[in-house]
């Protein structure tokens, strides 16, 4: 694409975009009021949180390979993050344009891979990756918690009895439907 897409409507998903390609185009979000300029380069990050109202994004040049992932509300829930997480935490994210995060990245890239090189696991990968780019934008992208840091849950993991299980439930389904619901 290059030129302007705009919205005057809610937005119920957090965004992040990641630049798969390095464009060199100048990209300029305007997102409820906040303005930011930044040229487009491979691995370039755009995240834009969820209830945004309206957006205009102004690209100088043709992005032809920009990654737009959705993360809905319930990827921000204790249930798939663990205990510990204050929700001003999760509702501390910001908009943030332009910022470079390698983590960020290699993730998206991973999940780009796995869309043009579909394998049996896709679907179980790209949940864990879904939740892992969430645990990340939380770790570094998100205000402070009120005690000043997002509480460590609690606990040391699955014990070996269960964690057997688990592997064995993985090896036995490995090209089925795995999900991280049914690996719980």
């Amino acid at each position: 694409h290059s030129g302007m897409v705009a919205w005057n409507n809610p937005q119920p998903d957090a965004e992040i975009c990641v630049d798969m390609g390095g464009s060199r185009s100048v990209i300029t979000r305007r997102l409820d009021g906040f303005i930011d300029s930044t040229v487009s380069e491979r691995g370039t990050i755009w995240f834009r949180p969820a209830g945004v109202q309206e957006g205009l994004i102004d690209m100088s040049e043709p992005v032809p390979a920009i990654l737009h992932l959705y993360l809905p509300h319930s990827l921000f829930l204790s249930d798939n993050l663990g205990e510990g997480f204050y929700t001003t935490a999760i509702n501390s994210l910001r908009h943030e344009g332009g910022f470079r995060d390698p983590l960020l990245a290699e993730i998206a890239y991973a999940i780009m891979f796995e869309l043009e090189h579909e394998t049996s696991a896709g679907r179980l990968l790209a949940e864990t990756l879904a939740l892992s780019l969430v645990a990340r934008l939380i770790q570094n992208h998100a205000g402070a918690a009120p005690s000043g840091m997002v509480t460590p849950a609690v606990g040391e993991g699955l014990d070996r009895r269960r964690l057997a299980r688990v592997l064995d439930y993985i090896e036995a389904n490995l090209e089925g439907d795995l999900t991280v619901a049914r690996l719980a």
